[in-house]
């Protein structure tokens, strides 16, 4: 029997997955491949046999004879573990039924045991679940190869005492006994060693794997085992060296071999066969996740390979055969995983203006231990990526709301790096930056880094203001940590920006998953859930980032005056560049957004002003003057209290009173329903910190006005309105929900624009 044929029968064919090097002129969009994972759920069910399984017979044959070669059992096992991994409910009737049949069934094939075991990762930590991983776990345990003299030591074969080198059978056994060890007590020391030296001893010059470990014209170096091998190292690494690059000092932690492996993926994509491979997009994915690199070589493997498998799904839902489409499923749902942190792999830019790379990886497995913890904790999958600004795109950095960077050097960005990072923050990003081993050159930076992008705002120490939403209205109280490190920060006021760990060095920690110091863990965790407003994460390329399409041409333009003032008069920036983005996509209108130095430049020609802020402030009498000639002449002020906190609110109520005596007392009325802006169904929908600030008024629009000459001449909203145009949640922001400021405000210029308010 031929290799192709063997491997068909255990879980999978063996042609060459074929990704195309360039981005694709029109990749999938999180809706069609949203879509493609629930055709693929359907088509799975449907195959379901009525006694809960996809097995053939129903009777395991035994041996490595019959049923997929003695693999019984892995078809419902994969089966199973894609739905899961597609967001199947544990307590659904047809995973209970599947769960069920997989705790009595005798399964014995390395293949089926490593897919069983990682279905039952990804069930509920009960103690059922607990009781069927460690009977896989004795299985892998027993099952591997250990004997100094066999020739497959470090392996496993089909079935237990097996004697042949079998990469594809050994990566789904490894597979088996990582879900273990992430759930339970890791698998020896000795156990990862032995796995380890199997599999570098078998590595070829060029970097690459093969199936048994020889290569030749019938066994030739792959994608698949090569993929595999890499996929395996990194695993090994974890375990192995978690004290690698712990001095923080000694430059970045990298493995030859896996740099070679990862080298030799990206060299097979270009000129690929146009037929994909599910077994080996699978293993496409499993490298992506486990290096956390978002790009192989120059190719952004998830979003190549998500392009091919929404084309090339068939109608029915399917992907080929059932173990195909699990292959597909798994690479779809896995791949797109909510990012939770993207970590900043970036260069030093020298006097000369050439690069040297920077010291951001010596702890390479921080942001993954970090990321694997607060999954555990939200029961969800999530991801965590590198991105390198080599060639990152904005887009790739909102894959994330947090960015990671960390480092002992002073940190050296070109100008272009510089603005990526700004409009990162302004559209809604949180940096966070860890001093490798409390290093002063790097904190140094940061903070002048910080005072470059944002000159406005100075850092403070946050562990002090343990009120802050961050600190007290997350996962874990910092009241009730044993141990409080210092952070600092720099916010507009509304959000926190960049985040500093100056000297506590939390990479360290991450790196030696050292539980002991959990207030790491919770902190990592509390930015997560602050930086999402406690909603769930977007999955990866699903982005509140809007930008305009350039094939629309707008028909008419709007000039809207941002009022600039003595105090934090712009904090969110980003906000009307996305509204412009908006409108111009969907209403063909144009913004011309400018600042206009409040008193002094002429107002003229403008139909909206905007003024917002979040501390108190005074205006003085030619300001005054200017916004009552502007309300006079048919402007409409529009005016909000950003993040919606603070004294803000109380020196609009006095302002307005200077400016419009006779008029000012209507700002206490919120508009009635009628008020045209809400004539289009538009439900009042809040951010979460809202409803406990407002009570029963969070579920009612609460903008205010006030009439001048019988015309609308202001229009205040004390709770946010800014912070929501960036279209980002965020917590600590009383306000609307990002998605009703942003159509209150789109509302609001296309009315006022068309004479109707």
């Amino acid at each position: 029997m031929t290799r192709s044929n063997r491997i068909s029968l255990v879980l999978a064919t063996c042609a060459l997955a074929a990704f195309a090097a360039a981005r694709p002129a029109a990749a999938a969009t999180p809706e069609q491949i949203d879509a493609a994972i629930k055709k693929g759920v359907a088509y799975l069910y449907k195959q379901q046999n009525s006694h809960g399984n996809w097995e053939r017979v129903q009777v395991a044959p035994g041996g490595n004879a019959g049923a997929d070669l003695g693999q019984w059992g892995g078809r419902t096992a994969l089966c199973t573990y894609a739905l899961l991994a597609a967001g199947e409910k544990p307590l659904d009737p047809r995973i209970v039924k599947a769960t069920e049949w997989l705790r009595g069934a005798a399964i014995t094939g390395h293949y089926a045991i490593g897919m069983r075991a990682n279905v039952w990762l990804n069930l509920p930590d009960t103690p059922a679940n607990k009781i069927a991983l460690n009977k896989d776990s004795r299985l892998l345990k027993t099952g591997i190869s250990l004997s100094p003299k066999a020739k497959n030591r470090g392996f496993y074969d089909y079935q237990p005492g097996g004697n042949r080198v079998d990469l594809s059978c050994s990566q789904y056994g490894v597979l088996g006994a990582w879900a273990v060890s992430q759930r339970l007590e890791p698998m020896p020391r000795d156990y990862w060693a032995v796995i380890e030296q199997a599999w570098q001893k078998v590595q070829q010059p060029d970097g690459g794997w093969n199936y048994d470990g020889a290569p030749d014209a019938r066994h030739p170096v792959d994608i698949q085992m090569t993929a595999a091998g890499v996929a395996t190292l990194f695993i090994t690494q974890e375990f192995l060296h978690a004290d690698a690059g712990i001095e923080g000092t000694k430059g970045n932690v990298t493995d030859p071999r896996i740099t070679k492996g990862l080298e030799r993926i990206a060299a097979f994509f270009p000129g690929l066969l146009a037929k994909p491979d599910m077994y080996s997009m699978y293993g496409i994915e499993r490298v992506g996740v486990a290096s956390g690199y978002k790009y192989i070589g120059n190719i952004d493997w998830f979003e190549q390979g998500g392009d091919l498998l929404v084309k090339r799904q068939a109608a029915a839902g399917h992907w080929g055969s059932e173990i195909d489409s699990c292959f597909a499923l798994l690479f779809l749902s896995r791949g797109r995983a909510p990012v939770m942190m993207n970590k900043l792999q970036y260069n030093i830019t020298e006097k000369d203006a050439k690069g040297v790379e920077g010291n951001w990886n010596q702890r390479p497995r921080d942001v993954a231990n970090a990321t694997r913890w607060v999954e555990r904790k939200v029961e969800r999958t999530l991801n965590w990526q590198i991105v390198n600004l080599n060639f990152a795109t904005i887009r790739d950095l909102h894959d994330s709301s947090m960015l990671y960077v960390s480092g002992n050097q002073s940190l050296s960005f070109t100008d272009k790096e510089k603005a990526m990072l700004k409009q990162y923050v302004e559209e809604g990003g949180l940096i966070i930056g860890n001093a490798d081993v409390g290093k002063n050159d790097f904190a140094k930076s940061f903070r002048d880094l910080a005072k470059e992008l944002f000159p406005a705002y100075e850092f403070t120490q946050l562990q002090n203001k343990g009120d802050h939403p961050l600190l007290s209205n997350q996962l874990s109280k910092m009241a009730t940590w044993k141990r409080k490190p210092r952070i600092d920060a720099i916010s507009n006021g509304a959000r926190l920006l960049m985040v500093l760990i100056p000297a506590d060095d939390f990479s360290k920690v991450l790196q030696r998953r050292d539980l002991s110091k959990e207030e790491v863990y919770y902190f990592i965790a509390n930015a997560f859930f602050y930086s999402v407003d406690k909603q769930q994460a977007r999955y990866k390329g699903d982005t509140h980032a809007v930008r305009k399409d350039e094939k629309k041409t707008p028909t008419t333009t709007a000039k809207i005056a941002r009022l600039k003032y003595s105090g934090n008069w712009d904090p969110e920036p980003g906000g009307w560049q996305r509204l412009g983005a908006v409108t111009h996509n969907q209403d063909n209108l144009a913004l011309d957004v400018k600042s206009v130095e409040l008193g002094k430049d002429a107002l003229d020609g403008y139909k909206i002003a905007h003024l917002t802020g979040t501390d108190r402030f005074e205006l003085t009498d030619p300001q005054r003057d200017a916004i009552k000639k502007f309300v006079a002449a048919g402007g409409l002020l529009v005016i909000d209290a950003c993040g919606g906190v603070g004294e803000f609110d109380a020196a609009v109520q006095s302002e307005m009173t200077k400016i419009f005596p006779s008029e000012a007392g209507q700002i206490t009325s919120t508009l009635p329903k009628e008020f045209a802006v809400y004539a289009e169904k538009l439900e009042p929908k809040y951010r979460v910190f809202s409803l406990t600030k407002l009570g029963a008024d969070a579920t009612k629009f609460r903008l205010r006005g006030i009439k001048v000459a019988d015309k609308l001449g202001v229009l205040y909203s004390s709770e946010d309105l800014s912070t929501g145009l960036v279209g980002m949640h965020v917590d600590g922001i009383v306000g609307y929900d990002p998605d009703v400021a942003t159509e209150l405000m789109r509302r609001v210029v296309k009315l006022k624009q068309a004479g109707k308010i």
